[in-house]
């Protein structure tokens, strides 16, 4: 009988080390510009990057039409510190989550731009080559 409990254990375990598949989430920042970055299928990669809601700036996925790189949900906005003591015009970091879905190559690019102003250029522009096997 404690065999057959320890088996079973041992089966329920593996399967669930077989189900999470990828490796951890890949975490990046606007000092990795540039960079190729290298996932698995269903990896999934975090951004943060510095932002102030109170300009009216956003980052914006600039590429959001790709077979390699799916969005997860929509971008998270955490205030800094200062901005929660009440300093006005404090900024904040806007933290984005993507998964890879499929093998291939692709570019994340970022714009920081106010969103109602789209023919005006980019504050700034972030751009990450991704290859996901």
């Amino acid at each position: 009988m404690r065999l057959v409990t320890c088996a079973s254990l041992l089966a329920v375990l593996t399967s669930g080390c077989a189900m999470m598949g990828a490796s951890g989430p890949v975490a990046l920042d606007a000092s990795d510009n540039g960079k190729t970055i290298e996932l698995s299928p269903g990896q999934a990669l975090n951004l943060s990057l510095v932002s102030n809601h109170t300009t009216g700036y956003r980052w914006i996925w600039a590429s959001p039409v790709n077979p390699v790189l799916a969005k997860v949900g929509e971008p998270t906005y955490t205030a800094s510190a200062s901005a929660r003591d009440g300093v006005v015009g404090a900024g904040g970091t806007e933290t984005w989550t993507f998964q890879a879905t499929k093998e291939g190559e692709t570019t994340l690019r970022m714009e920081y731009r106010r969103p109602w102003s789209m023919q005006v250029p980019a504050q700034e522009v972030l751009s990450y080559k991704i290859k996901v096997d």
